[in-house]
């Protein structure tokens, strides 16, 4: 990772407030007879990669017991299909990996939902259910059924020699040079899957160079207030960022408070579906910089960006 330096000015501010993650939240039903059941924590796949808007899921009977799927990818017939939906259906951020679905007539039975990591089953390498649930666990006023998975990943529905549980059959561990017996090869705490599901080599940590890019625009309350200056400069950070990726952006006036965790400014983002340059407006952290470093001809500051791992290394507890 490169640090990279820039002059600043003062500018108008810009809120952080908008920066902040908005945590998913299920949706209340309008519907006396429906019921809305989702889930609040983030289901992902072995790779710990958070499981993707648009997968398939499925609401069905329990049963005499909930049977796995076959290793054709076929569900045991006494679990009673009763709706489909999708991942991300009804909550508030994109990408979250939960979801909240009305469902109608549910009767006096046990339910649980099965979730797959693609659109359809065919499709699906990984699945994954739910704890079973009935009436009884509704939430009579909101009208919601919060469903959990007990391990939060998912299994495959095929399974392949996985030595060490990361996603990646000991085959493809072969082929892209990564250790079959090490959840994370380069010790960085993404997994190989989820390198190579985004294009990275499993056997490097995972790294990038960050910029801070800067622009003058015309100040839009300069009209109004003759105190205002004409034009005002606009700051972002910029770096190559992997989609539903989340990072962690810190400034500081200097290196040394970095490694001495004072006065260090830092805000949470996560990347939107598309892989790329991602731009970050960081405006208002400039603006709040202390006056005599403003009043020096040439102020200066550090930002970094950290990656933050989708998911804990279950080889580092």
């Amino acid at each position: 990772m490169k640090w990279m330096n820039r002059h600043a000015r003062k500018h108008a501010p810009l809120a952080l407030a908008a920066w902040l993650l908005a945590p998913p939240a299920l949706l209340a039903s309008d519907f006396a007879d429906s019921v809305h059941v989702g889930t609040l924590m983030a289901l992902h796949e072995p790779s710990g990669q958070v499981v993707g808007d648009g997968s398939l899921l499925e609401l069905r009977e329990v049963g005499p017991g909930i049977q796995p799927i076959r290793e054709d990818g076929a569900a045991n017939p006494i679990n009673t299909l009763i709706d489909c939906f999708q991942m991300g259906a009804g909550v508030i951020r994109p990408g979250s990996g939960t979801f909240s679905a009305g469902v109608s007539d549910l009767g006096a039975v046990r339910y649980f939902v099965r979730a797959y990591s693609a659109a359809t089953v065919g499709e699906s390498t990984y699945y994954a259910d739910s704890e079973p649930f009935d009436l009884s666990d509704i939430d009579g006023a909101r009208r919601t059924v919060v469903v959990s998975f007990p391990s939060r990943v998912m299994r495959a529905i095929q399974p392949c020699p996985d030595a060490d549980a990361d996603g990646l059959c000991d085959d493809e561990e072969a082929a892209h040079g990564s250790d079959p017996n090490l959840w994370s090869t380069a010790g960085d705490d993404f997994s190989d899957k989820f390198k190579v599901d985004h294009g990275l080599d499993p056997t490097l940590p995972y790294a990038f160079e960050i910029a801070l890019e800067s622009d003058v625009v015309s100040n839009p309350l300069a009209s109004a207030n003759k105190g205002e200056p004409p034009f005002v400069q606009l700051f972002d950070v910029v770096w190559h960022a992997v989609s539903g990726m989340t990072y962690r952006v810190e400034f500081a006036p200097s290196l040394q408070n970095f490694a001495e965790g004072a006065d260090v400014w830092s805000v949470q983002t996560v990347v939107p579906r598309q892989t790329g340059d991602y731009a970050l407006p960081v405006d208002d952290w400039v603006h709040q910089l202390d006056p005599a470093i403003l009043a020096h001809p040439s102020p200066m500051g550090f930002f970094r960006v950290l990656a933050v791992p989708p998911m804990r290394n279950p080889q580092h507890p």
